[in-house]
């Protein structure tokens, strides 16, 4: 076993995957997790038999995980299954119109009556467009450092094609906002788009939708059991109150009760700008992380709310497992959202039917239902201690006219989730469900590194490092810090 000791903080997605590859290299790695149980942004529950994610819904490119277990000499298939799932989410608009978004280009053309003839075209062009670049788009510049990674590797090619500018040649409004609005998925603004945002789609038309049989405590279990298997060693409710740096150099991490874990690399899965801002001590000393994390936005936060019924519900309409539902004043949504960070009436939110996908979310007999709404992060001035209840009500009369069941009799249980919650469970700064706000078209790549600006031995993982959010863009980002981290210490 390589003697160099490397410590992990955090055990989300980015902490488990860079341990797996990390320990598989013979590294002597301790994942450190302030909570009681594993997972992060992937974490899961299972109350009064009802099984909720508070964080990632979808898992695409499956294949990433079959390469992180091929890696530790594993085949991913003796730990859990994926399951596929169509189509990939639901647009629902004021009035009952509905647009579904499928794996295939063509059965999404097929089976919308909201596209004219001339958006259906456009659509069909903008998905030949995107499968033509996707490869450099994704390979190139996803997957390549992000001094390296080319920023408009199409540019030229396409010099019209950014979101948009494709939402404006479609001719109907409500198309307009559905493929504008990629950026509100990942805390940005839809009215500042960049043309990187182009490749979520293409992911979906590539590689499709999946879930994890089992939810995704199963994958994360698996993670785990495979972190372990490999030689590493994780410790729970053990949170990191401090980097320990000596002359520009990491040698460990100071615990909340006061005791020292010394290391060779520190690898931080814990929010950058929380690891920037909070974690290094920059009072007497000036870094570069922690100037260039100032000068960074965090994106919105969410509200996650679940609730579990005691029966199967009746529907007014056909839903899906994922629904986007859109406010009547998008428009106002979006600016109560990002300038006033002020809560909106009429939000636009995802409605989660998790049987539409899992038939085994909910106990037999039962059904549960989730909603996840953009909402302002901790920077705003909502009082969320009673703002958090008053919205909960809120979003209950939102989705109640999309059923006949009375949700209110009928609920059995119910949780619910805000920013500071988020902020206190993930450590997210300022509650970011997606740590750095994305970058627009002239600033695409806003994200860090995975090597420290000026701090030697300290290394970034996770959805606010290159390439971003969302789970294959997180464990593309293990790939460039476990290589960077290879790279260093195979040279010393």
């Amino acid at each position: 076993m390589n003697s160099t000791h490397i410590v992990i903080i955090g055990s989300g997605l980015g902490g488990l995957a860079s341990g797996v590859l990390l320990a598989s290299e013979g590294f002597r790695v301790t994942i450190l997790e302030k909570n009681k149980a594993p997972g992060g942004c992937l974490r899961s529950d299972t109350q009064n038999g009802f099984r909720f994610n508070f964080g990632a819904e979808i898992i695409t490119a499956p294949f990433l995980f079959d390469q992180l277990f091929e890696k530790a000499g594993r085949n991913r298939k003796d730990y859990f299954e994926f399951q596929p799932f169509d189509p990939v989410f639901q647009a629902i608009f004021p009035g009952g119109r509905r647009f579904a978004f499928f794996n295939d280009p063509a059965m999404t053309s097929q089976m919308n009556g909201l596209f004219s003839p001339a958006d259906q075209a456009s659509f069909l062009t903008y998905c030949e467009e995107n499968d033509k670049v996707f490869n450099e788009i994704f390979f190139d510049t996803y997957a390549s450092p992000l001094s390296a990674a080319p920023l408009f590797p199409w540019g030229k090619r396409f010099p019209g094609w950014n979101n948009a500018e494709l939402a404006n040649r479609l001719e109907g409004e409500e198309i307009r906002r559905l493929f504008n609005c990629w950026p509100l998925l990942a805390g940005g603004n839809p009215k500042e788009s960049s043309n990187l945002d182009r490749v979520i789609p293409a992911i979906f038309n590539r590689w499709g939708a999946w879930i994890p049989v089992g939810g995704m405590k199963t994958l994360v279990d698996a993670l785990v059991s495979l972190f372990l298997e490999s030689g590493g060693e994780i410790f729970y409710e053990t949170e990191v109150q401090e980097l320990q740096i000596f002359n520009r150099r990491v040698s460990g991490v100071r615990l909340s009760d006061g005791s020292i874990q010394h290391a060779d690399i520190v690898l931080s899965n814990a929010d950058v700008l929380t690891t920037s801002l909070n974690l290094i001590d920059s009072d007497q000393t000036r870094y570069a992380d922690t100037e260039r994390a100032k000068k960074l936005e965090p994106g919105t936060s969410v509200f996650v709310y679940h609730l579990g019924l005691n029966c199967i519900l009746e529907e007014k309409l056909s839903l899906a497992g994922n629904n986007f539902i859109f406010p009547e004043k998008y428009e106002g949504f979006l600016t109560e959202l990002f300038e006033y960070k002020q809560l909106s009436a009429d939000p636009f939110f995802l409605l989660r039917v998790p049987s539409k996908n899992d038939p085994y979310a909910s106990p037999p007999g039962c059904q549960s239902l989730s909603v996840v709404a953009p909402v302002p992060n901790l920077s705003g001035k909502i009082e969320w201690a009673q703002a958090s209840f008053r919205f909960r009500n809120r979003i209950l009369d939102l989705i109640q006219p999309y059923f006949l069941t009375d949700l209110r009799t009928h609920m059995i249980f119910e949780t619910f989730m805000d920013p500071h919650q988020l902020e206190e469970k993930n450590g997210s700064y300022l509650g970011a469900a997606f740590s750095i706000r994305p970058g627009n078209y002239h600033r695409p790549i806003s994200r860090f590194p995975h090597r420290s600006g000026d701090i030697r031995n300290l290394y970034y993982v996770g959805a606010g490092t290159h390439p971003g959010p969302f789970v294959p863009g997180v464990l593309l980002g293990v790939n460039l810090a476990v290589k960077a981290i290879k790279e260093d210490f195979s040279s010393e």
